[in-house]
C-alpha cells in the first residue's frame, strides 16, 4: 500500500468524545464516566469541543476518566497521473479516558488498493489488516491559555498481501509484507467566536517501514490548518486545507515531492450519543520529484499522493 494507504489508516482523527455547543446539551456526545474526576486544572476545559468537527484535522480535547466511545472510520483516495488507482482503508477504534488528560484508543486498521496501467497489461492488488494504539495527552486547555495543545503517538502494524496480475499470459506474481508504521502529531485549536467560529492547526509526521528486501522507508509530513463554522445546534461545515510532504526515508531523508489540498467538512450530531462526521481534500497544487531533479509534469503532484481523499466516521459515545 505504502504510505498513501498508512496515511489514511493511521491518520489522525480522534474519536467523538464530546461537544458542548452552549446552553443546549443536544448535541453533547462527551462519553458519560462513572464517577466525575477531577482534572488538572491546566488541561481542564469549562467548554468542550468535539475533536472531530475538523475534518482529517483534530481537536484537542480528550476523553474524561472512565469515558468510551467507538469510532468507525472509513474513507480513501482516488486520482492518478496515468492508469487508474484507488485506495480504501478502514479503522475501528475504541477509546478511553485513562486518567486525567490521557486518552488510548486501541484500533484495529484494513485497507485496499489496486493500480493498473493504462493499457490494462499490468494490475497490482494489495489487502492490509493490522493494528495501532493511539495515546492522546492534553498539555493546554483553551480555559486557561486561550488555546488546547494535545501530543499524540500511534503505533501501528499491518499485514500486507499484494497481488499483480498480468494479461499478456505472464504469470502472475503474489507477495506478502509486513508494514510497521509510526505516527506523531501535535494539535493545537481555539474558539474564535464562542459558540459560533472554531480553528484548529495540525502537525503531523507519518513514518512507514516496509518489511521487504531491501527494506522501504517512507514518511510524510502533514501541516493541516481548519477553520468551522456551527451553523445550527446539532450542525457544522467547515473548510479544510494542508500542505504534504513526502519523504523516501522515515525521518525527512530523501525530498519526494509535496501537495496542497483544500476542501469542505461537516460533523452532524444525530443524537446525544451519535455523530457522523465527513471530509474531501481536493489537491490544487504539487510539486513531483525523480531521484535527483524535479519533473515539471503539471501542477499536481499524483506520484506521491491522491487527487482526492474522502474521510467519513460514525462516532459513537456510552
Amino acid at each position: 500500500m505504502g504510505i498513501r494507504g498508512l496515511i489514511v489508516m493511521a491518520a489522525a482523527a480522534a474519536l467523538p468524545l464530546g461537544l458542548q455547543a452552549g446552553p443546549a446539551v443536544a448535541a453533547d456526545l462527551k462519553g458519560k464516566a462513572p464517577v466525575a474526576a477531577a482534572e488538572p486544572q491546566l488541561c481542564k476545559e469549562t467548554t468542550e469541543v468535539n475533536p472531530d468537527i475538523f475534518g482529517f484535522s483534530s481537536g484537542t480535547d480528550v476523553a474524561t476518566p472512565g469515558s468510551l466511545a467507538l469510532g468507525i472510520e472509513y474513507g480513501g483516495g482516488f486520482g492518478v497521473r496515468s492508469g487508474r488507482a484507488m485506495s480504501t482503508d478502514g479503522k475501528v477504534q475504541l477509546s478511553y479516558g485513562l486518567v486525567p488528560c490521557v486518552e488510548i484508543g486501541p484500533a484495529v486498521v484494513f485497507g485496499n488498493s489496486y493500480e493498473e496501467t493504462n493499457d490494462g497489461v499490468a494490475r497490482t492488488e494489495s489487502d492490509a489488516l493490522g493494528a495501532s494504539i493511539e495515546a492522546k495527552f492534553k498539555l493546554l486547555g483553551r480555559a486557561q491559555t486561550g488555546f488546547g495543545m494535545t501530543f499524540v503517538v500511534e503505533p501501528g502494524w499491518a499485514r500486507v498481501k499484494e497481488r499483480t496480475r498480468f494479461a499478456n499470459g505472464i504469470a502472475n506474481e503474489t507477495s506478502n509484507h509486513d508494514e510497521t508504521s509510526l505516527a506523531m502529531k501535535l494539535l493545537f485549536d481555539t474558539v474564535l467566536v464562542p459558540d459560533r467560529v472554531f480553528f484548529a492547526l495540525n502537525f503531523v509526521h507519518e513514518a512507514a517501514w516496509i518489511d521487504v528486501t531491501p527494506q522501504e522507508e517512507e514518511s510524510a509530513f502533514i501541516t493541516s490548518a481548519a477553520l468551522t463554522l456551527q451553523a445550527s445546534e446539532n450542525f457544522f461545515v467547515g473548510v479544510e486545507g494542508s500542505y504534504r510532504q513526502a519523504y523516501a526515508g522515515a525521518w525527512f531523508d530523501h525530498a519526494q515531492g509535496d501537495g496542497w489540498y483544500i476542501g469542505p467538512t461537516f460533523f452532524w450530531a444525530l443524537s446525544e450519543n451519535v455523530a457522523l462526521s465527513g471530509a474531501l481534500a481536493v489537491q490544487v497544487s504539487g510539486n513531483e520529484k525523480s531521484s535527483e531533479d524535479y519533473i515539471a509534469m503539471g501542477d499536481l503532484n499524483l506520484v506521491d499522493f491522491s487527487q482526492y481523499d474522502a474521510k467519513l466516521k460514525l462516532g459513537i459515545s456510552f
